[in-house]
């Protein structure tokens, strides 16, 4: 008696229904799409703490280096010295570092390679002020 009724309705709801019903194949390629970036971040955060940490191993590794360097009393050995971000200019005296180099002649270069003076006896000799500081002994 109320069959009609109840499958009108009910062929109501399913025509109601279908545009979202139809909508969902599109929403699981979103899903599987969103999981797979999200996946793919998370890789990639976890190479990026890895990096960062080796990067801390070595410092802490070259802090413990200096810090038994010190302790020892070694000197640097190397008979030259490249200054980074610097090219010869007279206007500009680089003035490098000259502790910890103790006795030995070190002849110093520029970024280009070209000589621009020596550390000798832990003093600073500029080619510029001394005309014989890059003439190799």
């Amino acid at each position: 008696m109320y069959q009609k009724q109840i499958g009108l309705g009910l062929l109501g709801g399913v025509i109601i229904a279908i545009p979202m019903l139809y909508q969902i194949p599109g929403k699981f390629n979103t899903y599987t799409a969103l999981a797979r970036l999200k996946a793919q971040s998370e890789i990639a955060r976890s190479q990026i703490n890895i990096n960062e940490q080796t990067e801390r191993d070595r410092i802490i590794q070259r802090g413990k280096t200096s810090d038994v360097l010190q302790k020892t009393g070694v000197l640097p050995t190397a008979k030259k010295l490249k200054i980074r971000r610097y090219l010869d200019n007279a206007k500009r005296d680089p003035k490098p570092d000259t502790t910890g180099w103790g006795d030995s002649t070190v002849y110093v270069y520029d970024a280009a390679g070209k000589c621009i003076g020596r550390i000798e006896n832990r003093q600073w000799y500029w080619k510029h002020h001394y005309t014989d500081a890059c003439e190799l002994n």
